[in-house]
């Protein structure tokens, strides 16, 4: 975390990672901005589970996801897209374990999940190969 001053206004800032993510972050600006307003703190979220436990599939390691695990992500993690559930909602894309094949495997079953046809798996599959390879330099 990153403590600047726009005249007598902190500014907090954190570089890198997904941000919505990081409870210790999330605390740190709560505890500077209730200081800042000389404000107590009403409470903590450190027991509260992050997306109804559904982040425990996320921060899986493995790339052996099942169908059920992948509709539980799908159902509490607001994906839209095949590639919030790649990159944003899991570390496969950022752990290097996907493949062609995988991928569209996912994306067969996040379709089924969130209603898509056919052809919505088809774009999304190429949507994502495409955000992969232009912006992170994967190639599948």
């Amino acid at each position: 975390i990153q403590e600047d001053h726009l005249g007598s206004l902190p500014i907090l800032s954190m570089v890198g990672g997904k941000w919505t993510s990081f409870r210790v972050f999330s605390e740190q600006v709560t505890d500077r901005s209730l200081a800042f307003l000389r404000l107590p703190r009403k409470g903590y979220t450190r027991s509260l589970p992050i997306g109804d436990g559904a982040a425990a599939f996320a921060l899986k390691t493995s790339p052996d996801f099942t169908r059920e695990e992948i509709g539980q992500l799908a159902a509490r993690e607001k994906i839209v897209h095949l590639d919030d559930l790649l990159l944003r909602r899991t570390l496969l894309g950022y752990l290097g374990q996907l493949s062609l094949p995988r991928v569209e495997q996912l994306a067969v079953w996040l379709g089924e999940s969130l209603g898509w046809s056919r052809d919505q798996v088809r774009k999304e599959v190429e949507r994502t190969v495409a955000i992969l390879a232009d912006k992170h330099g994967v190639i599948l």
